[in-house]
C-alpha cells in the first residue's frame, strides 16, 4: 500500500501601509542617499506604524514597526518587521529603483520588490512571498520631521522546486506499487 502526501506552500497574501517620519542623510531629497533616522512622524522617539493593512498582514491601526537604520536607498535584508499576536512579518528588499520627482515639494520615490518572511506563530503554515512595495518621502522643508509612507503588496513567489519534487515522488511511489500489483 501507498501513499502519497500533499504539501502545500501557503503564500502570504495582503497588503500594508506604514506612516511616520523620516531624517535624511542631506537637507533635500533630491541629493539624499540615506535614511538615517525613523520614527513616529511627530518627532519624538515613537516609531513608524501601521497606518492600514488587510489579508495575512492585519495589524491594529498604530502597531509599532522596525526599520533597518542607517538604510540606503537600496536593497537591505530585514528593511522592516512587525508583530502582532506572536507573528513576525519581516520584509527583505531584493530590487530598489530610487527616483526624486520634480515638483513642490520634491519627492523621493523608491519602487522595487522583495520578499516577505514569517516566523513566530504561524498557524496557517504561511510561507515566504514575493512582494512589490513603494516608499516615498518628500523635501524635509515640507514638514517637520520629513514625513513618509511605505506600502507593500504580496503576491506569490515559486517554492524552489518543492511542488515538483514531491510530486516526482508521489508518481515513483504510485510506479512501484501499480509493479508489485501487476507482478
Amino acid at each position: 500500500m501507498g501513499f502519497a502526501a500533499a504539501v502545500q506552500a501557503v503564500p502570504i497574501s495582503g497588503s500594508v501601509t506604514f506612516a511616520g517620519g523620516v531624517q535624511l542623510n542631506t537637507s533635500s531629497v533630491g541629493t539624499a542617499s540615506a535614511v538615517t533616522a525613523w520614527n513616529g512622524g511627530n518627532g519624538g522617539p515613537a516609531l513608524p506604524f501601521v497606518l492600514s493593512s488587510g489579508g495575512d498582514l492585519t495589524a491594529p491601526f498604530g502597531t509599532s514597526v522596525l526599520f533597518a537604520t542607517p538604510w540606503l536607498l537600496g536593497t537591505q535584508v530585514a528593511l522592516w518587521s512587525y508583530t502582532v499576536a506572536g507573528t513576525t512579518f519581516t520584509f527583505d528588499l531584493t530590487v530598489a529603483n530610487p527616483k526624486v520627482v520634480s515638483g513642490s515639494p520634491l519627492t523621493l520615490s523608491v519602487t522595487g520588490s522583495g520578499v516577505i518572511h514569517v516566523s513566530g506563530v504561524n498557524p496557517l503554515g504561511l510561507t515566504d512571498t514575493a512582494g512589490s512595495w513603494a516608499f516615498s518621502t518628500q523635501d524635509p522643508s515640507a514638514g517637520t520631521p520629513a514625513t513618509f509612507s511605505f506600502s507593500a503588496a504580496s503576491g506569490s513567489v515559486p517554492d524552489g522546486g518543492t511542488t515538483v519534487l514531491l510530486l516526482g515522488a508521489a508518481l515513483s511511489g504510485l510506479s512501484l506499487i501499480r509493479r508489485k500489483l501487476v507482478s
